[in-house]
């Protein structure tokens, strides 16, 4: 097995911060690049790697990282998750790669899941330098319920005010409750892949900020849809529960009016679709993805 080196780096946001990631340089000299985020709240050691690794070995160079706010990166207050805010990262994060000798600035693809799914579908609407975007279980928007919205929206403000007059800490909430392991804002968040997340990384934070709840209700990407002008590639769970497959049909693809393809993983859902073996795990989907890539972007892998 050839060893495949993993580089430790950090790039600066137009805001002034600094986000900190790994790099999986790629041995093809000025060859593909791609970015890789990983979803709400979740720090860039779970899961990312694994794909970035598979990317490298496949002559892509990955890069990953911690969003704003989580873990190793800038931003305070923590776990605060500004979808609008990352969709600015990923700017800077094109920037930053787009400047490795390795890479072909031409040639970068945004790489996504759940809520960053979304994200990079947003970034690539507003960004002409992103060659081609895949989206695996896109959260085009959230439909918190309306009651829960009320309540949400008001403890949201209440913080505010706390904290602009009172110099008063950062409300949290759980991402699942400990007495019956629902979410308080009503976000469809599945208790047991929480308690999974819990015990794969410990950088992982089983909480979010108040203002997080109020930045998520104003969080829609469905207007920028018809702006991308790359190629785009939604991927569907069959068995997703969160972004069921029809939705991401209705709500996403069907809005993109560029090249696209849609593509469902059969039998596996929103927090397992990578598992598996061979052909029917991370394997099989990703090979499914760069061979993609490859008609789209003309790559010689």
């Amino acid at each position: 097995m050839p060893y495949y080196p993993q580089d430790n780096v950090e790039f600066h946001t137009l805001d002034g911060l600094t986000l900190r990631g790994w790099l999986y340089p790629a041995s093809v000299p000025h060859g593909p690049g791609v970015i890789i985020t990983c979803g709400f709240n979740m720090p860039k050691d779970l899961l990312a790697p694994q794909i970035a690794k598979w990317f490298q070995r496949n002559g892509v160079t990955a890069l990953v990282y911690d969003n704003r706010t989580i873990c190793l990166s800038d931003g305070e207050p923590k776990n605060d998750i500004n979808p609008h805010k990352q969709v600015s990262d990923c700017h800077d994060a094109v920037t930053f790669l787009s400047k490795h000798p390795l890479v072909d600035p031409a040639k970068i693809t945004l790489w996504g899941l759940s809520l960053s799914g979304a994200v990079v579908l947003a970034a690539a609407a507003l960004d002409p330098r992103v060659a081609a975007v895949v989206s695996l279980a896109p959260t085009a928007k959230l439909n918190i319920p309306p009651e829960k919205q009320t309540i949400i929206l008001e403890r949201a403000i209440h913080d505010r005010v706390a904290r602009v007059t009172k110099d008063a800490p950062p409300a949290y909430l759980p991402m699942v409750s400990e007495e019956d392991g629902t979410n308080l804002a009503g976000l469809p968040i599945d208790a047991q892949a929480v308690r999974e997340l819990e015990r794969l990384s410990p950088h992982f934070k089983n909480h979010f900020t108040v203002q997080t709840a109020y930045w998520l209700v104003s969080w829609s990407v469905i207007d920028l849809l018809p702006r991308i002008r790359c190629p785009v590639m939604v991927v569907a769970p069959e068995l997703d529960a969160i972004n069921r497959p029809e939705a991401q049909k209705t709500e996403v693809f069907n809005l993109v009016v560029t090249d696209k393809r849609f593509e469902v993983i059969q039998g596996r859902g929103h927090w397992d679709w990578w598992k598996g073996e061979g052909e029917q795990g991370l394997e099989g989907v990703l090979g499914s993805q760069l061979e993609w890539m490859r008609g789209k972007l003309g790559l010689k892998l």
